[in-house]
């Protein structure tokens, strides 16, 4: 369960000790967060929440994310966004630091940001009673100030420094952080802006006027899938009284700079191992080393990868399962104790990473297991609080589910699961984002039939080579049970510079064997002239033998087509 720093008119205070703990806590995201390029923009009490369990803080509301360098979203909350963001200044990662600042301020000394600026909205006001050790104090000053020579430009810097303040008994306030103060915010005027700046609308007010402020709270889900959707599902499904139990072996975070503690972590995880990036995603930044011997060098090499591809060196090591299935649960939630799962998919016909065909429900897995893990994500769900879609993903093995991550998005492959159940998760998600609450409860989800996807790429479908150039002739197939979802037109340019996904061709049955076989007849009236698509594959692969028969593992294709050459 979480507990909120704010509630309506009141504030929690906090002791230094207990802000600096914070600070220690919250930065580690911001730096995996800058890493990414991504800027949260409205950092302040209101978006931190902390674990009752164990006291961790968890980011939220990222509404106003936004890429660096990029202008910043207007609705900052007034007081913690810096001068600066309100000029439409590009955003960079010292804003967010600002906030911070601002919020570990507000917590120290239990007044609002409005009230801790001097008339002039220039300087901020250090409150008397607020007694900090020298060095504390001037971190906190530093994160205030919008000064190019003091401002801190990276969290890893604020955490460096921060590491080595010792708080000394008695620092701060009195109170503690199980005491509140009554903040009126009603009664307090807001600062002056800029005379530059226009009075930004609170997300409240933009809600009020209508879809667009509706939407904002989805660029969560499509901008932080990777930031903050591993370490918290993680941490939920793999300890507690949850059913699912089991991870991946691997380090127990990044991996360390030395030689020797790395190939000590290998032998204790077991060859093969997979090298991953940190920060990676799309099937990037990943190598498997199969003994000692390559290990290092290979690490090396991922690093440098992982570095030009994603802006961050860091990677992690972990076991690489021999025969593993890509098995995956589909959530909603609403963030007020709704959630349901809406079953499984089973995406491990897959090349490189990327997924080629999906389907649901995912073949061989019985409907007691299958039960058993859905009903472990919606309590996951519910423990930390999600909001939207979200979608949990393991590797699948002998019986046994393996936790890998959690997406925090709406995934491509996510129509199969709408074939089976008739929810409209893209609908759901949109009515949640505008706070809406769950209309369904679990017992409403009835699961129909059987439903196969085959992505259709833009790409040689035997060298995966890109293929740009114009669509001469697009004609969709057609007919019950058949849906597809695409872009494309007959007089369509593909870029050479694309995502090669241009189509998804999805057919739903009584069965997976009708499932299939409109799936064959799909793909024979499927016509794309002009470029070459990898539809060609898809036509071998449903007519495969052991796709075919169900449950092939995620390196069956990658070894059939390696055999065939």
């Amino acid at each position: 369960m979480l507990k909120t720093l704010t509630d309506g008119e009141r504030q929690m205070l906090f002791g230094a000790a207990e802000v600096l703990l914070l600070l220690r806590r919250t930065l580690p995201v911001l730096v995996l967060m800058h890493a990414r390029e991504l800027v949260h923009g409205d950092l302040n009490p209101h978006n931190l929440m902390l674990r009752q369990a164990d006291g961790l803080p968890v980011l939220l509301d990222f509404g106003l994310v936004q890429i660096a360098g990029e202008a910043p979203l207007e609705g900052a909350t007034a007081g913690y966004a810096p001068r600066a963001q309100g000029r439409q200044e590009p955003c960079s990662a010292w804003m967010d630091l600002h906030g911070l600042g601002v919020t570990a301020l507000v917590l120290l000394s239990g007044r609002q940001p409005q009230e801790l600026i001097d008339r002039d909205g220039q300087d901020w006001v250090w409150p008397e009673d607020l007694n900090l050790p020298d060095a504390f104090q001037t971190v906190l000053q530093r994160l205030l100030s919008e000064d190019p020579q003091l401002r801190f430009d990276q969290a890893a810097d604020v955490l460096k420094l921060l590491e080595g303040v010792a708080i000394p008994e008695g620092a701060g306030p009195a109170v503690r952080s199980d005491r509140t103060v009554v903040l009126a915010p009603a009664a307090v005027a807001d600062p002056q802006p800029h005379q530059d700046s226009p009075v930004p609308q609170s997300r409240a007010q933009r809600r009020e006027q209508g879809a667009e402020g509706r939407l904002w709270p989805v660029v969560l889900a499509l901008a932080l899938s990777a930031v903050v959707g591993t370490a918290i599902g993680w941490m939920l499904l793999s300890r507690g009284s949850t059913p699912v139990r089991e991870v991946v072996p691997g380090s127990d975070g990044a991996l360390p700079d030395d030689p020797d503690e790395i190939l000590l972590i290998a032998r204790d995880i077991g060859y093969p191992v997979i090298v991953k990036a940190a920060a990676g995603g799309g099937g990037r930044g990943m190598r498997v080393v199969h003994n000692e011997e390559v290990l290092l060098s290979s690490i090396e090499v991922t690093q440098s990868e992982a570095a030009a591809a994603f802006g961050s060196p860091v990677v992690y090591m972990e076991k690489f399962l021999q025969r593993p299935r890509h098995v995956e649960i589909q959530v909603l939630a609403d963030g007020q104790g709704n959630a349901v799962h809406l079953g499984d998919r089973d995406c491990s016909l897959q090349r490189r990473h990327q997924k080629i065909i999906e389907e649901a429900p995912a073949p061989g897995i019985s409907d007691d297991i299958r039960e058993e893990v859905g009903a472990a994500c919606v309590q996951a769900c519910i423990d930390m609080g999600y909001t939207g879609a979200g979608t949990f993903e393991f590797l699948y093995e002998d019986g046994r589910f393996f936790f890998i991550e959690m997406n925090t998005r709406v995934q491509v492959e996510h129509p199969v699961t709408e074939m089976i159940t008739g929810v409209d998760i893209v609908r759901a998600q949109l009515l949640i984002a505008g706070g809406e609450l769950l209309s369904i409860k679990q017992s409403d989800i009835k699961f129909n039939g059987h439903s196969i996807e085959c992505r259709i790429n833009a790409e040689d479908p035997r060298t995966f080579m890109p293929s740009p150039g114009t669509i001469k002739t697009f004609h969709a197939p057609g007919g019950h049970g058949v849906r597809v979802d695409s872009h494309i037109y007959s007089g369509y340019a593909v870029p050479p510079h694309y995502d090669s996904l241009i189509g998804k061709l999805i057919t739903h049955g009584d069965s997976r064997d009708i499932a299939l076989k409109k799936m064959r007849q799909a793909l024979d009236e499927f016509i794309v002239e002009g470029i070459r698509t990898n539809a060609a594959l898809h036509r071998e692969l449903v007519v495969d033998s052991s796709f075919v028969a169900g449950g092939v593992s995620i390196h069956y294709l990658e070894s059939k087509l390696e055999h065939e050459h």
